[in-house]
């Protein structure tokens, strides 16, 4: 017998018809097609045991109809049979009815196939008798109805005892059953997660048979990142179908369900009512890696860490040949650790030494067998780097400013070979030399360079100061210890003025003489210039660089003022100005003259001279003796007397040092008159005449 449906039909219970009696193979097949399990031997052959496809003739009850049984024997047949039909796949479900879908009827017509058949019909719902026919059976059809209830399969069980051609019919059969119960859906992914696939694929069970599953709208399809698809295809059914999520971009986590609102419902018009889910990612992008120190940079460990952090979880990143590892100067290694995973990992370098930068990044593409789970190779890397610095820091100390000095603070460059801040500070100086005691220091900080100030409590104190750094006081930032050093002195000579200065001077001509400008300052860096004022209004810079300005050979023309300018560092300090005069040695150019005179005649002795300074002054002497107010370069005796006789000097004193004496001019005076005449006379009144000449003039 064939029972078939034009639509499937889950967890549904249909009438479960078995004619079986001893049948041939064709007939025999036929039931199993159906799914029919006879439990009693076969032992004959089936003349005829069919029935049409079942057909759906109410869908709102849940109706559904096999038009007949037929089921006749081609020969003589008696005993008991069993046909059972259990769990019949995809045509009907027998299992648990009476659980599953509440109550049922079945209604049909029976009648023998003819009137000498001895039948006793059973039908049965598990182990319960609902319908049997043991008797007064008629070849005219009569109607049955059974209502269902119980839990378990249909069974159809029957004896009888029939000639050939004999048997029994069921005819217009109709089965009617009441669910109220909505499908379930369980969604599976079959597509392995991760997939880098562009069609991902999931098997969707349903728990009963259902129909209208066949849109897009009836998926709930959740995506995540940046993942798209381009459709979805459904096959399958009416209880099992594949879904297949078609034209895959982008990455993230595709979701698959069945939408609770959507027409999915069972033969009873029963809506969804739950379904799982199942995610698979997808990962269409290769992965990358961040690389990071973590050991801090610069170091002088002997072990050096960087941080390996994939974008995805990889394999096979376990060896040095993964690396890309970069060093420079003297830096090297003995091994290298790889630890962590699947997504981070930390990459050690043990027994690192030397100095220099020792940078990691990782191979990528074809260069490497790191790989993430569905196969794409790394695609890039970043990279890190540290530097090793084993070397301790050295220092130079450089005194600014010039050396010696008379500068109230001075300036040392204290350059690291490498920064060394936070370690040097102040407290890390020590101030020497004999002004060191009483000085402190202030600094300017532009790691590596610093810039120490010292100041002296006394400005005018002259002495020596320095800085010195002690061994192990700094530190560069790993810990390598300075070894310390001092600088050099510096020199303090403060100029306290001038000890000794140039002077007014007075030089005759071919005098020599030096002028003096004696600094007060123990420097020696001092310089001297010379300055000469020619009184022409043009200075010139004379002399050597030297305190003292000599002049050798005195000449008129270096008649002026002198001063000397003191060159110390960048300041010029001024001596006082000496004026130098020069003039000729003072020379008699014009004797006095004696003679021979009569008493009462006139004398005038005169004397010129040439050079010396003025005022001259003049005396006269007679015989040795001075004349009262004999002093200028005229002197007039009128009259002369015989006593007037005698030999005349005068000596003439400039206004410095020169003094000169006149040859003796001899008088001499008788008492006889001559005859001069009234010229001689005149001439003596002509020379007692001239301006500051010396008349002695005698009363009569």
């Amino acid at each position: 017998m064939r029972i078939h449906t034009c639509t499937r039909v889950p967890c549904v219970l249909l009438l479960v018809l078995a004619a079986v009696l001893p049948a041939w193979p064709a007939a025999a097949a036929d039931l199993a097609d159906c799914g029919f399990e006879p439990t009693d031997a076969l032992d004959g052959d089936f003349e005829h045991a069919e029935t049409p496809p079942w057909q759906e003739i109410d869908t709102l009850n849940n109706t559904w109809t096999a038009w007949s049984v037929y089921v006749t024997t081609g020969a003589a047949h008696s005993g008991s049979y069993l046909a059972v039909m259990e769990d019949a796949g995809d045509y009907i479900q027998l299992d648990g009815y009476g659980d599953t879908h509440g109550i049922g009827t079945v209604t049909f017509y029976y009648r023998a196939a003819s009137a000498s058949d001895s039948l006793n019909v059973l039908l049965l719902a598990g182990v319960d008798t609902v319908w049997q026919k043991s008797s007064n059976w008629s070849t005219t059809y009569q109607m049955a109805t059974v209502v269902v209830n119980q839990p378990g399969d249909l069974v159809l069980r029957w004896n009888m005892s029939a000639p050939a051609s004999g048997g029994f019919l069921l005819d217009d059969i109709v089965v009617t059953t009441y669910d109220s119960t909505s499908p379930n859906a369980t969604v599976t992914a079959t597509t392995p997660s991760p997939t880098s696939n562009s069609t991902v694929s999931f098997l969707v069970e349903f728990d009963e048979y259902v129909r209208n599953f066949d849109a897009l709208d009836d998926l709930d399809i959740g995506r995540t990142g940046t993942l798209a698809y381009t459709g979805a295809v459904i096959d399958g059914g009416p209880q099992s179908y594949t879904v297949d999520v078609i034209g895959i971009t982008g990455d993230g986590d595709l979701t698959l369900g069945v939408e609770l609102a959507s027409d999915v419902q069972d033969v009873a018009e029963n809506a969804l009512a739950s379904s799982t889910t199942d995610t698979v990612t997808v990962d269409t992008t290769p992965p990358t890696a961040a690389v990071t120190a973590a050991t801090p940079s610069p170091t002088n460990s002997d072990t050096v860490s960087f941080l390996v952090n994939f974008s995805e979880n990889v394999s096979a990143f376990d060896a040095e040949d993964d690396l890309d590892i970069g060093r420079t100067g003297t830096l090297a290694y003995t091994g290298v650790t790889i630890l962590g995973g699947p997504r981070d990992f930390t990459v050690s370098f043990t027994g690192v030494y030397g100095d220099g930068d020792l940078s990691l990044a990782l191979h990528t593409g074809l260069a490497t067998d790191v790989v993430d789970s569905v196969g794409h190779p790394l695609s890039s890397s970043g990279q890190a780097t540290v530097s090793i610095d084993n070397t301790a820091p050295t220092a130079s100390i450089e005194l600014l400013d010039t050396n010696p000095t008379q500068l109230n603070s001075v300036d040392f460059l204290v350059t690291f070979s490498e920064p060394v801040s936070p370690s040097f500070s102040l407290i890390d100086l020590q101030l020497s030399g004999t002004l060191g005691s009483a000085a402190f220091a202030t600094m300017i900080v532009a790691d590596p360079e610093y810039t120490v100030t010292t100041w002296f409590s006394d400005p005018d104190e002259d002495g020596s100061i320095g800085i010195a750094i002690a061994a192990g006081a700094v530190t560069d930032s790993v810990g390598n210890p300075y070894a310390g050093d001092a600088s050099d002195q510096y020199a303090i000579y403060n100029f306290h003025g001038f000890l000794v200065q140039p002077a007014d001077t007075r030089l005759y001509v071919a005098d020599a003489h030096s002028f003096m400008a004696q600094a007060d300052c123990l420097s020696p860096t001092l310089h001297y210039q010379w300055k000469w004022d020619d009184g022409a209004k043009a200075v010139h810079d004379v002399g050597d660089d030297a305190p003292a300005f000599a002049i050798n050979d005195a000449a008129l023309a270096e008649r002026g003022d002198y001063w000397c300018a003191v060159s110390y560092n960048d300041e010029t300090y001024y001596s006082n100005t000496g004026t130098l005069e020069v003039e000729p040695h003072l020379e008699i150019v014009l004797e006095p003259e004696g003679a021979d005179k009569n008493a009462g005649d006139t004398h005038t002795f005169t004397v010129a001279t040439s050079g010396g300074y003025q005022p001259l002054v003049y005396a006269w002497e007679k015989n040795g003796m001075a004349i009262p107010d004999a002093t200028s370069g005229i002197y007039t005796i009128d009259p002369l007397e015989v006593d007037d006789t005698g030999a005349y000097t005068v000596e003439i004193s400039d206004d410095y040092t020169d003094t000169v004496e006149s040859a003796p001019a001899l008088l001499n005076v008788t008492v006889q008159v001559p005859a001069a005449g009234l010229a001689a006379l005149i001439a003596l009144a002509a020379a007692c005449a001239i301006g500051g000449a010396t008349v002695i003039r005698r009363p009569r």
